[in-house]
């Protein structure tokens, strides 16, 4: 017998590197079938580890998260970490992006097929150490996107301080993702955005 949605989740964020894959893909078929206790339950246990995930494996959690909102779980509590992380990663994107530009003449790559090893050779003798973080942000940059499109269509996000850098990041990461559009919107303009 399957486990229950929160016990998957339980496992995902307890996954090593080589069982996450095979952890997420039990914790998507669970979704669906899961009682809304469930789906709830699943939601505050992966609104507390998003922020202590590694990254990569991070930005999978958050997929879920949109996935549990979408389902009717409540994200008020994923809410924080999806923003704070959405932050983080639009940040790096936008150091991704300028890294490649003063490598390369070429158009910015798909996010969907980074990290490879020439794009990571080629970054690496401008970024050094910090070539895999740059590299994970822009990887990730869509999934914490759509995480914070789905929260931010159901909970009014907080102002003050924190909102403002999340705008000005977000904003320097909109021309590299367009599903930041909307997440933009919703942080300025919460209540004239159709759901």
């Amino acid at each position: 017998m399957p486990p229950n949605l929160p016990t998957a989740c339980r496992a995902l964020t307890a996954a090593d590197q080589p069982g996450f894959a095979t952890a997420l893909s039990t914790v998507y078929e669970q979704i669906a079938a899961a009682t809304p206790a469930d789906r709830q339950a699943a939601m505050v246990h992966l609104s507390g580890r998003l922020e202590l995930l590694d990254p990569a494996p991070a930005s999978w959690a958050a997929t879920v998260v949109a996935l549990l909102t979408e389902y009717g779980a409540d994200p008020a509590a994923a809410v924080p970490p999806v923003l704070g992380c959405l932050k983080t990663v639009a940040e790096g994107a936008g150091y991704f992006a300028d890294a490649w530009y003063e490598v390369s003449d070429e158009p910015l790559p798909d996010p969907a097929g980074v990290p490879d090893r020439r794009i990571r050779r080629l970054l690496e003798r401008g970024l050094g150490d910090a070539t895999e973080v740059v590299l994970e942000a822009w990887a990730s940059l869509p999934r914490w996107a759509a995480a914070a499109l789905a929260v931010l269509r159901v909970v009014v996000p907080p102002d003050g301080p924190d909102t403002a850098q999340l705008v000005r990041a977000v904003t320097g990461a909109e021309p590299y993702c367009a599903d930041l559009a909307p997440v933009r919107r919703l942080l300025t303009e919460p209540a004239t955005v159709p759901i």
